[in-house]
């Protein structure tokens, strides 16, 4: 999301990320990603991954689509660093308003998955639209974000 950063400014928006490593880990994600202007939280119990509905377990990483998802980051040069947080824990994009409502939702069903950024930046532009983007889950639907 680095290169879309000024266009989600611009957009009124802006960037956050929470992980679930310890406070360490979240400072030194943010430092070797060069993201000094990007807040970045430690969630060590996972409560906002809860919250969001965002899965955690084995399956994830054993899926063949994880297995792809590693060759083309490996492929394209990333490597996996050190663990940091729950290996288990999957990830995921939400854009939320201001008020709470939840404009869009990405939430990752296999290892390295990620919503294309045009996605993300469709719903800041829609604005109002409630939009949820991903492999959709029983019970999946537009939902007020619960402040931790």
């Amino acid at each position: 999301m680095r290169p879309h950063l000024p266009e989600i400014r611009r957009l009124g928006a802006d960037l956050a990320i929470i992980g679930s490593g310890d406070p360490a880990s979240a400072k030194a994600f943010q430092e070797d990603l060069e993201i000094r202007d990007v807040p970045v939280f430690s969630d060590e119990p996972r409560r906002a991954y809860e919250l969001a509905g965002f899965c955690r377990g084995l399956l994830p990483l054993l899926r063949p689509r994880a297995v792809g998802n590693y060759l083309r980051a490996f492929f394209s040069g990333h490597r996996a660093g050190r663990k940091q947080g729950d290996a288990l824990q999957q990830g995921g994009v939400l854009v939320v308003r201001r008020d709470g409502g939840l404009l869009f939702r990405f939430a990752s069903r296999a290892s390295g998955d990620h919503p294309d950024a045009a996605s993300i930046l469709e719903a800041l532009r829609a604005g109002e639209e409630p939009r949820i983007c991903g492999i959709p889950s029983e019970g999946d639907k537009p939902r007020r974000v619960r402040r931790l």
